[in-house]
Protein backbone atom coordinates (compact mmCIF):
# COMPACT_ATOMS: atom_id res chain seq x y z
CA UNK A 1 0.00 0.00 0.00
CA UNK A 2 1.56 3.22 -1.10
CA UNK A 3 0.10 6.23 0.45
CA UNK A 4 1.04 10.29 -0.26
CA UNK A 5 0.51 12.99 2.40
CA UNK A 6 0.15 16.08 0.25
CA UNK A 7 0.16 19.04 2.46
CA UNK A 8 -0.41 23.09 1.28
CA UNK A 9 1.87 24.90 4.37
CA UNK A 10 0.27 28.41 2.83
CA UNK A 11 -3.47 27.02 4.38
CA UNK A 12 -5.23 29.07 6.55
CA UNK A 13 -5.59 26.85 9.68
CA UNK A 14 -2.28 24.84 8.67
CA UNK A 15 -0.32 28.69 8.89
CA UNK A 16 -1.26 29.12 12.04
CA UNK A 17 -1.51 25.60 13.84
CA UNK A 18 0.90 23.72 12.15
CA UNK A 19 0.70 20.77 10.12
CA UNK A 20 -0.78 17.16 11.29
CA UNK A 21 0.40 15.18 8.41
CA UNK A 22 3.45 16.93 8.39
CA UNK A 23 3.81 15.81 12.15
CA UNK A 24 3.20 12.37 11.81
CA UNK A 25 5.17 11.71 9.04
CA UNK A 26 7.72 13.32 10.73
CA UNK A 27 7.35 10.55 14.15
CA UNK A 28 7.76 7.95 11.06
CA UNK A 29 4.52 6.40 11.85
CA UNK A 30 5.31 4.19 8.61
CA UNK A 31 5.09 0.37 8.99
CA UNK A 32 5.88 -2.70 6.67
CA UNK A 33 2.40 -2.39 5.56
CA UNK A 34 2.32 1.08 4.89
CA UNK A 35 4.83 3.13 2.83
CA UNK A 36 3.93 6.69 2.98
CA UNK A 37 5.68 9.44 1.34
CA UNK A 38 5.33 13.41 1.94
CA UNK A 39 4.52 15.78 -0.72
CA UNK A 40 4.79 19.94 0.46
CA UNK A 41 3.53 22.20 -1.97
CA UNK A 42 5.91 25.08 -2.34
CA UNK A 43 5.24 29.03 -3.10
CA UNK A 44 5.06 28.40 -6.83
CA UNK A 45 2.56 28.25 -8.74
CA UNK A 46 3.96 25.51 -10.90
CA UNK A 47 2.14 22.80 -8.54
CA UNK A 48 1.22 20.76 -12.02
CA UNK A 49 4.92 20.28 -12.78
CA UNK A 50 5.84 19.11 -9.75
CA UNK A 51 3.11 16.94 -8.59
CA UNK A 52 3.07 14.51 -11.98
CA UNK A 53 6.00 12.99 -11.45
CA UNK A 54 4.00 11.38 -7.83
CA UNK A 55 0.44 10.77 -9.44
CA UNK A 56 0.79 7.27 -11.00
CA UNK A 57 2.04 5.72 -7.89
CA UNK A 58 -0.22 6.15 -4.68
CA UNK A 59 -3.24 3.95 -3.74
CA UNK A 60 -4.30 6.41 -0.89
CA UNK A 61 -3.68 10.06 -0.81
CA UNK A 62 -4.53 12.66 1.85
CA UNK A 63 -4.83 16.53 0.91
CA UNK A 64 -4.52 18.94 4.38
CA UNK A 65 -5.10 22.37 3.20
CA UNK A 66 -8.45 24.14 1.94
CA UNK A 67 -10.79 24.56 -0.88
CA UNK A 68 -8.01 25.61 -2.88
CA UNK A 69 -5.72 23.22 -2.67
CA UNK A 70 -8.13 20.35 -2.88
CA UNK A 71 -9.03 21.11 -6.17
CA UNK A 72 -6.09 21.94 -8.05
CA UNK A 73 -4.32 18.51 -6.17
CA UNK A 74 -7.64 16.52 -7.36
CA UNK A 75 -7.51 18.34 -10.92
CA UNK A 76 -3.85 17.39 -11.55
CA UNK A 77 -4.59 13.81 -10.75
CA UNK A 78 -7.92 13.99 -13.16
CA UNK A 79 -5.85 15.63 -16.14
CA UNK A 80 -2.98 12.93 -15.65
CA UNK A 81 -5.98 10.19 -15.40
CA UNK A 82 -7.71 11.30 -18.72
CA UNK A 83 -4.21 11.51 -20.54
CA UNK A 84 -3.72 7.98 -19.48
CA UNK A 85 -6.65 6.05 -19.49
CA UNK A 86 -5.31 2.67 -18.61
CA UNK A 87 -4.99 4.29 -14.88
CA UNK A 88 -8.81 5.68 -14.91
CA UNK A 89 -9.94 2.70 -12.92
CA UNK A 90 -7.00 2.83 -10.24
CA UNK A 91 -7.43 6.31 -8.95
CA UNK A 92 -6.60 6.51 -5.32
CA UNK A 93 -8.72 6.77 -2.39
CA UNK A 94 -9.28 10.37 -1.09
CA UNK A 95 -9.11 11.44 2.46
CA UNK A 96 -9.54 15.53 3.21
CA UNK A 97 -7.84 16.62 5.99
CA UNK A 98 -9.34 20.45 6.34
CA UNK A 99 -6.28 22.91 6.25
CA UNK A 100 -8.04 25.77 5.45
CA UNK A 101 -10.59 29.22 6.16
CA UNK A 102 -13.86 27.02 4.97
CA UNK A 103 -13.13 23.65 4.25
CA UNK A 104 -16.25 23.11 2.42
CA UNK A 105 -15.50 20.24 0.27
CA UNK A 106 -13.53 18.28 3.55
CA UNK A 107 -16.99 19.35 5.93
CA UNK A 108 -18.69 17.22 3.15
CA UNK A 109 -16.66 14.04 2.30
CA UNK A 110 -13.68 14.45 4.23
CA UNK A 111 -12.81 14.13 8.03
CA UNK A 112 -14.86 16.15 9.80
CA UNK A 113 -12.58 16.06 13.10
CA UNK A 114 -9.24 17.68 12.68
CA UNK A 115 -7.32 14.81 14.92
CA UNK A 116 -4.15 12.78 14.27
CA UNK A 117 -6.36 9.92 15.52
CA UNK A 118 -9.22 10.75 12.25
CA UNK A 119 -5.83 10.40 9.92
CA UNK A 120 -4.97 7.32 11.44
CA UNK A 121 -7.77 5.71 11.45
CA UNK A 122 -8.65 6.75 7.89
CA UNK A 123 -4.64 5.03 7.32
CA UNK A 124 -5.74 2.06 8.78
CA UNK A 125 -8.99 1.80 7.41
CA UNK A 126 -10.69 1.09 10.96
CA UNK A 127 -13.87 2.72 11.91
CA UNK A 128 -14.39 5.10 8.52
CA UNK A 129 -16.85 5.60 6.03
CA UNK A 130 -16.45 5.93 2.28
CA UNK A 131 -18.01 7.80 -0.09
CA UNK A 132 -18.15 7.99 -3.93
CA UNK A 133 -18.62 11.51 -5.26
CA UNK A 134 -17.70 12.32 -8.68
CA UNK A 135 -16.17 15.88 -9.47
CA UNK A 136 -17.23 19.04 -12.11
CA UNK A 137 -15.69 19.44 -15.23
CA UNK A 138 -15.77 22.76 -17.09
CA UNK A 139 -14.61 22.31 -20.55
CA UNK A 140 -14.48 25.64 -23.08
CA UNK A 141 -12.78 24.41 -25.71
CA UNK A 142 -9.86 22.75 -25.19
CA UNK A 143 -9.45 23.89 -21.48
CA UNK A 144 -10.82 21.57 -18.89
CA UNK A 145 -11.32 22.76 -15.08
CA UNK A 146 -12.28 20.57 -12.43
CA UNK A 147 -14.12 21.09 -8.65
CA UNK A 148 -16.79 20.48 -6.42
CA UNK A 149 -18.86 23.23 -6.73
CA UNK A 150 -19.30 25.90 -9.76
CA UNK A 151 -21.58 28.65 -9.54
CA UNK A 152 -22.74 31.77 -11.42
CA UNK A 153 -24.13 35.96 -10.63
CA UNK A 154 -24.87 35.87 -6.98
CA UNK A 155 -22.55 33.30 -4.94
CA UNK A 156 -19.51 34.64 -6.64
CA UNK A 157 -21.07 38.27 -5.71
CA UNK A 158 -21.18 37.09 -2.26
CA UNK A 159 -18.13 35.58 -2.15
CA UNK A 160 -16.26 38.64 -3.47
CA UNK A 161 -18.26 41.20 -0.24
CA UNK A 162 -16.69 38.10 2.01
CA UNK A 163 -13.66 38.18 1.20
CA UNK A 164 -13.27 42.31 0.23
CA UNK A 165 -15.66 43.19 3.60
CA UNK A 166 -15.39 40.38 6.05
CA UNK A 167 -12.32 38.62 6.06
CA UNK A 168 -10.64 42.13 6.17
CA UNK A 169 -12.36 42.58 9.41
CA UNK A 170 -11.00 39.51 10.38
CA UNK A 171 -13.98 37.55 10.25
CA UNK A 172 -13.19 34.35 8.26
CA UNK A 173 -14.58 30.96 8.07
CA UNK A 174 -18.67 29.75 8.43
CA UNK A 175 -19.29 32.90 9.93
CA UNK A 176 -17.67 35.02 6.71
CA UNK A 177 -20.05 32.82 4.62
CA UNK A 178 -23.39 33.17 6.44
CA UNK A 179 -22.61 37.24 6.72
CA UNK A 180 -22.24 37.30 2.68
CA UNK A 181 -25.64 35.09 2.35
CA UNK A 182 -27.61 36.92 4.61
CA UNK A 183 -26.71 40.44 3.28
CA UNK A 184 -27.05 38.46 -0.37
CA UNK A 185 -30.73 38.07 0.43
CA UNK A 186 -31.93 40.40 2.65
CA UNK A 187 -33.79 43.72 1.07
CA UNK A 188 -30.37 45.48 0.83
CA UNK A 189 -29.30 42.87 -1.48
CA UNK A 190 -28.60 44.84 -4.57
CA UNK A 191 -25.54 46.88 -3.02
CA UNK A 192 -24.29 42.68 -3.29
CA UNK A 193 -26.20 41.13 -6.06
CA UNK A 194 -26.91 42.00 -9.95
CA UNK A 195 -28.82 40.41 -12.76
CA UNK A 196 -26.02 38.90 -15.08
CA UNK A 197 -27.32 37.32 -18.66
CA UNK A 198 -27.01 33.70 -19.10
CA UNK A 199 -27.83 30.91 -21.77
CA UNK A 200 -28.09 27.98 -19.82
CA UNK A 201 -29.41 24.51 -21.71
CA UNK A 202 -30.19 20.98 -19.43
CA UNK A 203 -32.50 18.47 -20.61
CA UNK A 204 -36.13 19.77 -20.93
CA UNK A 205 -34.42 23.20 -19.34
CA UNK A 206 -33.76 26.07 -21.85
CA UNK A 207 -32.93 29.42 -20.08
CA UNK A 208 -31.91 32.84 -21.89
CA UNK A 209 -32.06 35.80 -19.48
CA UNK A 210 -30.68 37.74 -17.24
CA UNK A 211 -30.63 35.64 -14.36
CA UNK A 212 -29.36 35.62 -10.07
CA UNK A 213 -27.13 33.07 -10.05
CA UNK A 214 -26.49 29.59 -10.54
CA UNK A 215 -25.39 26.47 -8.31
CA UNK A 216 -24.34 23.09 -9.80
CA UNK A 217 -22.33 20.81 -7.28
CA UNK A 218 -21.38 17.11 -6.82
CA UNK A 219 -21.46 17.38 -3.33
CA UNK A 220 -24.05 16.00 -1.00
CA UNK A 221 -24.51 19.83 0.80
CA UNK A 222 -23.07 22.84 1.30
CA UNK A 223 -21.81 24.74 4.65
CA UNK A 224 -23.28 25.22 7.53
CA UNK A 225 -25.70 22.05 6.58
CA UNK A 226 -27.06 24.66 4.09
CA UNK A 227 -28.65 21.79 1.13
CA UNK A 228 -31.24 24.36 -1.25
CA UNK A 229 -31.40 21.32 -4.43
CA UNK A 230 -34.79 19.48 -4.61
CA UNK A 231 -33.99 17.80 -8.32
CA UNK A 232 -35.50 14.55 -7.92
CA UNK A 233 -33.54 12.70 -11.26
CA UNK A 234 -31.09 9.83 -10.80
CA UNK A 235 -27.90 12.13 -12.06
CA UNK A 236 -25.09 13.27 -10.59
CA UNK A 237 -24.79 17.31 -11.17
CA UNK A 238 -27.62 19.24 -8.99
CA UNK A 239 -28.30 22.36 -10.17
CA UNK A 240 -29.94 25.57 -8.04
CA UNK A 241 -31.18 28.10 -10.41
CA UNK A 242 -32.74 31.89 -9.61
CA UNK A 243 -34.08 33.97 -12.21
CA UNK A 244 -34.26 37.29 -12.89
CA UNK A 245 -37.44 38.14 -11.06
CA UNK A 246 -36.53 35.76 -8.29
CA UNK A 247 -38.11 37.17 -5.03
CA UNK A 248 -39.42 36.13 -1.69
CA UNK A 249 -35.04 35.51 -1.04
CA UNK A 250 -35.33 36.09 2.58
CA UNK A 251 -38.21 33.45 2.93
CA UNK A 252 -37.24 30.42 0.51
CA UNK A 253 -33.46 30.77 2.02
CA UNK A 254 -34.83 30.32 5.19
CA UNK A 255 -37.24 27.33 4.29
CA UNK A 256 -34.37 25.56 2.04
CA UNK A 257 -32.05 25.90 5.22
CA UNK A 258 -34.58 24.21 7.70
CA UNK A 259 -35.31 21.82 5.02
CA UNK A 260 -38.16 22.15 3.90
CA UNK A 261 -38.03 21.01 0.16
CA UNK A 262 -41.38 19.93 -0.58
CA UNK A 263 -42.60 23.61 -2.15
CA UNK A 264 -42.54 24.10 -5.47
CA UNK A 265 -40.76 27.52 -5.78
CA UNK A 266 -40.97 28.02 -9.49
CA UNK A 267 -43.34 30.68 -9.09
CA UNK A 268 -40.13 33.03 -7.29
CA UNK A 269 -38.27 32.18 -9.98
CA UNK A 270 -36.06 29.48 -8.14
CA UNK A 271 -35.76 25.73 -10.12
CA UNK A 272 -33.67 22.85 -8.78
CA UNK A 273 -32.95 19.80 -11.07
CA UNK A 274 -30.48 17.18 -11.60
CA UNK A 275 -28.91 16.10 -14.62
CA UNK A 276 -26.02 14.64 -16.55
CA UNK A 277 -24.95 17.68 -17.81
CA UNK A 278 -25.48 21.34 -18.94
CA UNK A 279 -24.35 23.88 -21.65
CA UNK A 280 -23.99 27.54 -20.76
CA UNK A 281 -22.89 31.13 -22.62
CA UNK A 282 -21.95 32.97 -20.24
CA UNK A 283 -19.37 35.68 -19.27
CA UNK A 284 -19.99 36.88 -16.00
CA UNK A 285 -18.08 36.48 -12.56
CA UNK A 286 -18.11 32.45 -11.92
CA UNK A 287 -15.66 30.77 -9.50
CA UNK A 288 -15.30 26.52 -8.87
CA UNK A 289 -14.79 26.13 -5.18
CA UNK A 290 -14.29 29.43 -4.33
CA UNK A 291 -11.98 30.62 -7.08
CA UNK A 292 -12.28 32.93 -9.12
CA UNK A 293 -12.51 31.44 -12.89
CA UNK A 294 -12.58 33.17 -16.15
CA UNK A 295 -15.12 32.38 -19.15
CA UNK A 296 -14.46 34.55 -22.25
CA UNK A 297 -17.89 34.39 -23.56
CA UNK A 298 -18.07 31.33 -25.41
CA UNK A 299 -19.84 28.29 -25.06
CA UNK A 300 -18.73 25.93 -22.49
CA UNK A 301 -20.27 22.59 -20.90
CA UNK A 302 -20.14 20.73 -17.19
CA UNK A 303 -20.51 17.41 -16.61
CA UNK A 304 -19.18 14.97 -14.06
CA UNK A 305 -16.56 12.84 -13.75
CA UNK A 306 -16.09 9.21 -12.90
CA UNK A 307 -16.78 9.16 -8.87
CA UNK A 308 -13.57 9.06 -6.78
CA UNK A 309 -13.45 7.10 -3.49
CA UNK A 310 -13.56 9.40 -0.62
CA UNK A 311 -12.23 7.76 3.11
CA UNK A 312 -13.30 9.75 6.06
Amino acid sequence: MAVLFIVNPQSATIAKSGSLLNSLYKRNITSHEVDIALYTIGKDKNLAARLTPVTDAPTHIFIEGGDGTVQTVLTEFMRTQTQNKDKQADFPDVTLVPGGMTNQIAKNIGLKHRHENAIMAALKGKNIKKRSTAMIEVQQGQTRQYGFLFSTGAVPMITAFTKNKLHKRGIGGSLAVAGGILRGVSGRKNDVLHNTTISVQSGSHDLNEDHLGTLVTTLPGLILGLDPFTGTEDAPLRVLYAGQNARNLPRNAAGLWLGHKEKDRSRDGILSWNTHGLKYRYDGPAILDGEDITLSGAPFEIKATQPLNFVY
